[in-house]
């Protein structure tokens, strides 16, 4: 409910605002500008602009082919037919269908004035609404904090995970123990996703999306996580080797955040896979097929740490810029 009272405040706001305006400037149909100026109103500044630019253009082409028509047949509805022909399928062809039913109201306007004189009324019963919603539609929240938070308690669920996977090489757990946390952290990444578009969407200069790849990086790695988790289906034995990947695990928990930790991990890791590559081959199938797994556990630990390392790679100038 909350989430509603900003934009109708707006629309309301806006439309208020444009009869009043359309009055004062004594215009016909002022209460259809102040119609058009709710309809401006959109959920995020870029597209409030994308179809203002859309309204505009597809209003003013539908006004000059009224225009011509209307001047060369005669103020007749089967002339305003005509029109309808060509023009609904040219706003499907420009792409700019959004304004069609606008600019065909304007259209039935000079349709029922019976006079071209009424084109700039309606150029103005147009400008003016568009223009005022736009006005209206550049306060918007700052959500940058709500959407960090969220990024934050993403970051826990995938510390979490990690605990968990520790816990697992240590105790011989099934990789189902591990699946609900990671159901939790891919709804939440899904659901700040949304959140984080339409941040980015309500920043007119500053087009960072900084946030939006630190969620696709987190989801990426998530995927590493599910690919580790399953691999504890095939491991029936605890080694030496799992306790010391689960002390490397233990200790990535507590590395999840913004900062660029993984590079000095991912060296470590490296270290540790040489190490098992210098034990004493196995002796026995399942140490052999366990070791396996326990190889495969790294490489996915590996791809985990470089996602976020070619993350820095590509946005810490993001990160410095939206917060100058």
């Amino acid at each position: 409910m909350r989430n509603l009272i900003l934009p109708a405040l707006k629309m309301t706001i806006a439309s208020i605002v444009t009869i009043l305006l359309a009055s004062a400037f004594d215009l016909k149909y002022a209460t259809t500008a102040g119609v058009i100026a709710l309809l401006s109103i959109q959920s995020t500044k870029k597209e409030s602009f994308k179809m203002a630019f859309k309204r505009i253009c597809i209003s003013l082409i539908a006004l000059a082919l009224s225009a011509v028509l209307f001047h060369m047949l005669g103020f007749k509805i089967i002339v305003f037919g005509i029109f309808l022909i060509i023009f609904i399928p040219l706003a499907y062809l420009v792409k700019m269908q959004e304004g069609l039913v606008v600019a065909t109201v304007l259209v039935t306007h000079v349709l029922v004035e019976e006079k071209l004189s009424i084109l700039l009324n309606e150029v103005l019963i147009l400008v003016i609404p568009v223009t005022i919603a736009l006005i209206v539609n550049l306060y918007m929240p700052n959500s940058e904090q709500k959407l960090m938070k969220k990024e934050a308690e993403i970051d826990l669920s995938i510390s979490n995970i990690l605990a968990g996977i520790a816990e697992a090489l240590r105790k011989k757990l099934s990789w189902t123990v591990l699946s609900k946390e990671l159901e939790i952290a891919k709804a939440r990444v899904s659901q700040t996703l949304d959140d984080a578009t339409r941040y980015h969407n309500n920043l007119l200069f500053n087009n960072s999306e900084y946030h939006l790849n630190y969620l696709f990086m987190r989801s990426t790695q998530l995927e590493y996580l599910l690919r580790i988790a399953k691999y504890f289906e095939r491991i029936t034995e605890v080694y030496p080797v799992s306790l010391e990947i689960a002390r490397f695990v233990e200790a990535l928990k507590n590395d999840i955040g913004y900062k660029d930790m993984a590079t000095a991990r991912l060296e470590e890791l490296k270290n540790m896979r040489e190490d098992m590559k210098s034990l004493p081959l196995p002796k026995e199938r399942v140490e052999f097929e366990n070791r396996a797994m326990l190889y495969q556990i790294l490489n996915e630990l590996e791809e985990f740490l470089f996602v976020k390392i070619q993350f820095h790679q590509n946005n810490d100038q993001l990160y410095c810029r939206i917060r100058s």
